[in-house]
């Protein structure tokens, strides 16, 4: 039995006031209580501070750009150390951990850690400046400013002292009149907001508590700005998705319109983009979308492409055209086939000038040869023409050509046998081998030689058949054996 026991019941009862008296009640932290006395192995390729895996890119002072890219390293472990020092580092955050016996600095440069810049803001120069004051202005309220650098003290009083003074968004206190945050609801409104804007310095601001417990105070106008820029942010999302699904549309309305077209037999269809992306554009435009810019016909055309496997282009100077690959080669045939026929056209547009000068010409025999009579009943572009079939068309050549007289000659021929339209009978009277000139190298003909006509007389002409009115004598060619009477 205890001293304590055997006292009597008032003085057992004094005893265990003055024990009670004598004890420090402390609120026992169950989370304390489960955290391991040796720190945890760092994960370094994780983030240095949360050692978390999320969806955010890390960063690493190493691979700055910087002339100094260490940097970050210096200032990142004198922060950490200052913040354990004033007992502002989380449970999480164990500098044991981060220490490997020659200092935070050179464990995070033999490692290359990294962070994510979000857990990196709650540690810099600012929200360390910030805490200093806080803690400064909470160990004043209590009226002990000789120890400043106690861990692990509660520091809502003091965040609440500073943020009476300043605004909680731009930090500054101004003219302006401040208003105290009241209601959880602006508190959620704000976070939601801070979210969608994507302000990483104000989240780390509102990762410390909500502003209600912060006491938080705020410009009416800084808080209007934060909400219009979350609306603004918000509204040009939902344009961007709008717009984006009408571009899907369109588009898949603009491929069924170009195979729609392609399976239309007897045509071969080649579509210019600019054409389509005029197309696509009025579509757009018909479904409401405002496009604040000409609509990229590089980009168009590379969707279509890939819609369409059997789509191609090709550039003709400034354009560029769409063709299918069957239809290419279906082209190339025909403009192989299409020399051949070009050449027949030619040949015929240059047989219509040909007989065009032909039948200009109006040259007559005058019952004489004068000098130069050959070259004048013929038009020059038959001559020039003929010349270029014998000789080739050589401007050196032409007028030095030893064909001259041919060229005259079968120009004669062509013309004397040339008709307006094709023969169905015999010659016309215009057109009988008497009565045409036919110039020739041979000396003339004989007297003799006219006596060998045919009057065409069958006897009893009286006279009249041509023999005798040309004062000539039946030959024997004659059929009136000299009978004419």
């Amino acid at each position: 039995m205890t001293a304590a026991a055997a006292a009597p019941p008032d003085i057992r009862d004094a005893l265990f006031q003055t024990a009670a008296m004598a004890k420090k009640f402390q609120l026992v932290d169950t989370f304390e209580q489960r955290t391991p006395t040796t720190p945890p192995e760092t994960n370094w390729k994780l983030c240095l501070v949360c050692q978390e895996e999320t969806t955010e890119s890390l960063v690493c002072p190493v691979l700055s750009k910087r002339r100094d890219p260490g940097s970050g390293y210096t200032t990142m472990a004198a922060n950490l150390v200052k913040f354990d020092e004033l007992g502002k580092l989380p449970r999480t955050v164990q500098l044991q951990r981060l220490d490997e016996g020659q200092g935070v600095e050179a464990t995070m440069v033999a490692h290359q850690a990294k962070w994510h810049k979000t857990c990196m803001l709650q540690y810099n120069n600012t929200m360390l400046r910030r805490a200093e004051k806080r803690l400064i202005a909470s160990s004043s309220a209590f009226g002990s400013t000789d120890n400043v650098s106690g861990k692990r003290a509660r520091t809502h009083s003091s965040e609440a002292t500073t943020s009476g003074t300043s605004c909680f968004f731009c930090g500054k206190s101004g003219t302006e009149t401040l208003h105290e945050v009241a209601t959880f609801q602006v508190d959620t409104r704000v976070r939601k907001c801070a979210a969608q804007v994507g302000d990483n310095e104000l989240m780390a601001r509102l990762s410390m508590g909500d502003m209600v417990a912060l006491e938080a105070k705020y410009h009416s106008k800084c808080l209007l700005a934060l909400y219009y820029r979350a609306k603004t942010t918000v509204e040009a999302e939902q344009k961007t998705d709008h717009e984006g699904v009408m571009s899907r549309i369109v588009l898949a309305e603009l491929v069924l319109y170009i195979e729609e077209t392609h399976l239309e037999e007897g045509t071969a269809p080649v579509f210019r983009l600019a054409d389509l992306a005029k197309l696509y554009t009025t579509r757009m435009e018909e479904l409401g979308v405002v496009l604040c810019k000409k609509v990229n016909s590089t980009r168009l055309k590379e969707r279509l492409l890939a819609q369409l496997p059997g789509l191609r282009s090709q550039s003709k100077g400034r354009d560029v055209l769409l063709a299918f690959d069957e239809d290419i080669g279906e082209a190339l045939g025909k403009a192989c086939e299409q020399d051949c026929e070009t050449e027949a056209v030619h040949l015929a547009r240059a047989a219509q000038i040909v007989r065009r000068y032909m039948f200009e010409d109006t040259d007559r025999f005058r019952g004489s040869f004068p000098g130069g009579c050959q070259e004048d009943s013929v038009p020059n572009v038959l001559v020039a023409m003929v010349n270029m079939v014998l000789d080739g068309p050589s401007i050196k050549n032409q007028s030095h050509s030893s064909s001259r007289q041919a060229a005259l000659s079968i120009a004669q021929l062509l013309k004397f046998n040339s008709v307006k339209q094709s023969r169905k009978q015999g010659a016309t009277k215009t057109q009988e081998p008497p009565a045409v000139r036919l110039w020739t190298t041979l000396p003339e003909a004989s007297k003799t030689c006219y006596e060998l006509v045919s009057c065409g007389c069958k006897k009893g002409c009286r006279n009249r058949c041509k023999c005798k009115k040309a004062s000539l004598q039946c030959t024997g060619l004659c059929f009136c054996e000299g009978e004419c009477q």
